[in-house]
């Protein structure tokens, strides 16, 4: 009875290549289904590819693809993004080490004992890789963090002075100005030009930061990229052509800006525009200024400590080139491959990671988009001079 009913369950499902009986200690007879092993990793494979294909399907439905919780996992910002930190060489080294540990296994298998790396080795190793791995990854992260808050403190900063000068420095109405005795007409009308001029000088200090940062041959990502650039000294010439020379003939345009700024704010204080208190006040926020763009370009010209990232990536690059023959004993060479590259995956990709987070004043997608902020910059430095207008 209990054969027929092994060969009836056994042509129900070919997937299983024998049946067993086995006796209970109660003497009842037990139907013990043992599957094919290969045919039975297939069938594991084909159901794990099937249910993630259904959830790639369910992604393009209307309904999760307006869910921003469920659209972002299949964006561009997904899991199935192709926009990820590589670097194809060493990636392909291990993953070949990968292959090989792989072919070895399957054509010489008496010989894997021999090839075979304790592993008590990579346990022993993986301690100081993974301290090394999250302190790396975290520096890099702060650093990239602390660049972006410099930058937008730097923007901010000069929106903060434009607005303070133009409040305090408003533009009188000409009808006014007729009314006024002439000393106080002339120290108006002076005033007045200083005003343009400092929002001038104001406005190219932001683009001469932005050319010191990255260089004069940059070409930024086409999503940072500003139509119709200018150069600084471009910008000054707008007000003053004789500005644009004096600029260009001092040799350091960023020094140029910041002492003309603190000349003009010398000047409103000299014509009883500006008081004493908010002169100082205005001064230091412009010398202020200095030490927020000395911040910013400390980043774009010091790496992190060579020492350390030599360490590191040498450490890493031994554990996972090596990897694979510690798995040689306990893994089959079909799965070989995928598990060890998804062990180098993991590992250096964070490795890939760091590093560009380690320089988020580049032309990546992800670094900094400086000129594009300084452009909001510049347009509100504007628009504050055309308010107090």
């Amino acid at each position: 009875m209990s054969t027929r009913v092994a060969q009836r369950v056994a042509s129900t499902a070919p997937w299983l290549r024998r049946l067993k009986l086995s006796k209970r200690s109660a003497g009842k007879e037990e139907l013990q289904l043992s599957p094919s092993p290969l045919k039975l990793k297939v069938a594991t494979a084909a159901s794990l590819a099937g249910l993630g294909g259904l959830t790639l399907l369910g992604s393009s439905m209307p309904w999760f693809a307006q869910r921003e919780h469920d659209a972002v996992w299949f964006g561009e910002r997904g899991f199935l993004s192709s926009q990820r930190a590589v670097a194809f060489l060493p990636t392909g080294m291990c993953i070949g080490s990968g292959f090989l540990a792989a072919a070895l296994g399957s054509f010489f298998p008496r010989h894997v004992d021999h090839l075979a790396i304790p592993m008590r080795f990579h346990e022993m190793l993986a301690l100081p890789l993974s301290l090394l791995l999250a302190f790396r990854f975290q520096g890099s992260y702060d650093r990239w963090w602390k660049s972006r808050n410099s930058f937008s403190d730097l923007i901010g900063r000069t929106v903060a002075i434009a607005e303070y000068i133009a409040s305090h420095v408003p533009a009188a109405d000409p009808e006014e100005l007729q009314d006024l005795e002439p000393e106080k007409r002339e120290a108006e009308m002076e005033a007045q030009q200083i005003r343009k001029r400092f929002m001038a000088i104001l406005e190219a200090y932001l683009v001469f930061i932005e050319e010191r940062i990255h260089g004069p041959d940059y070409e930024p990502h086409p999503n940072s990229a500003v139509k119709d650039w200018p150069r600084g000294e471009d910008v000054i010439r707008e007000f003053s052509e004789e500005d644009a020379e004096a600029c260009r003939a001092g040799g350091e345009p960023i020094v140029w800006c910041s002492t003309q700024m603190l000349s003009c704010i010398h000047r409103l204080q000299e014509l009883d525009i500006i008081d004493g208190d908010n002169g100082s006040m205005i001064s230091s926020a412009v010398m202020q200024l200095e030490q927020v763009f000395i911040e910013c370009m400390v980043v774009v010209v010091q790496d992190s400590p060579a020492p350390f990232i030599v360490h590191y990536r040498t450490i890493m690059i031994v554990f996972c080139f090596s990897f694979p023959f510690a798995l040689i004993n306990h893994v089959t060479p079909l799965l070989m491959v995928p598990l060890h590259s998804m062990i180098t995956f993991a590992f250096l990709g964070s490795e890939y990671c760091s590093r560009e987070m380690e320089h988020p004043f580049g032309s990546d997608e992800g670094d900094i988009p400086v000129r594009k902020i300084i452009a909001g910059g510049r347009s509100r430095i504007r628009q504050a001079g055309l308010v107090c207008s």
